[in-house]
């Protein structure tokens, strides 16, 4: 659970920094915006002299070829902010998306948590009913329950308790309940070993 929410922390925080980055732009790429500003001084000359050469009807040849060179640079950088912002607008949908599933699978995994903790408790409240029931009525009631069933009962119940429990069964189903118990141990303790 809590790898779930640092995941959820990560992506959230990753979505503030790439929202951070297109507002930082002019800090980050100060040449790229000194770059934009100089093609916008340029298209500023060019209209003012455009001003000045239709009032005297005559334009000059490099005054135009400034003025298309001017358009042709300001044409690719809007074609470069436009790509930038395609790009991070998928990034964001990703990740919303990504932030979305794990959402569910939080959920999901609270839920199932929820399930198996109502579960342990009705197993507490079981076994210490049937740590007072007398040796007879115990083995009648053990012998019909299910292996997981039995399992839970085990686990839940502590010392003397666990002593009754093993007394009242049958030689081969406790032989059957530790054989359990110690197989669902052993992926633990080699999975703890391997860490």
């Amino acid at each position: 659970m809590k790898l779930v929410l640092r995941v959820v922390l990560a992506i959230v925080f990753f979505l503030i920094g790439v929202v951070g980055m297109y507002f930082a732009m002019p800090y980050i790429a100060p040449q790229r915006v000194q770059q934009v500003q100089r093609q916008l001084d340029s298209l500023r000359q060019i209209n003012s002299a455009l001003a000045d050469s239709v009032r005297t009807d005559s334009l000059a040849p490099d005054t135009l070829a400034l003025l298309i060179d001017s358009l042709v640079a300001t044409r690719d950088t809007l074609q470069q902010l436009r790509d930038s912002l395609r790009s991070l607008y998928q990034q964001m949908n990703a990740l919303q998306q990504a932030l979305t599933q794990t959402q569910r699978h939080l959920q999901q995994t609270q839920q199932q948590l929820a399930v198996l903790e109502r579960r342990r408790i009705q197993a507490q409240e079981l076994a210490t009913t049937i740590t007072r029931l007398e040796d007879d009525q115990r083995r009648a009631l053990l012998s019909q329950l299910s292996p997981e069933i039995l399992d839970m009962l085990y686990l839940e119940t502590q010392g003397r308790g666990r002593t009754l429990l093993l007394q009242s069964l049958p030689p081969e189903q406790a032989a059957r309940l530790v054989s359990r118990l110690i197989q669902k141990q052993e992926p633990m303790v080699t999975s703890v070993e391997s860490q």
